[in-house]
């Protein structure tokens, strides 16, 4: 995962590589707050 750039790689069984790209990625010990605080406090003010 590269979080600088929103980008997921996973290498699958057949050894490709496939690569996922998202407005923003977050590590699983990211808090709500943090998420809301990036994502959907912009929006809502």
């Amino acid at each position: 995962m590269d979080q600088s750039c929103g980008q997921v790689i996973l290498q699958g069984e057949t050894g490709c590589p496939k690569q996922f790209t998202f407005d923003s990625v977050y590590y699983m010990d990211a808090t709500s707050e943090q998420i809301y605080n990036e994502i959907v406090y912009p929006l809502v003010e």
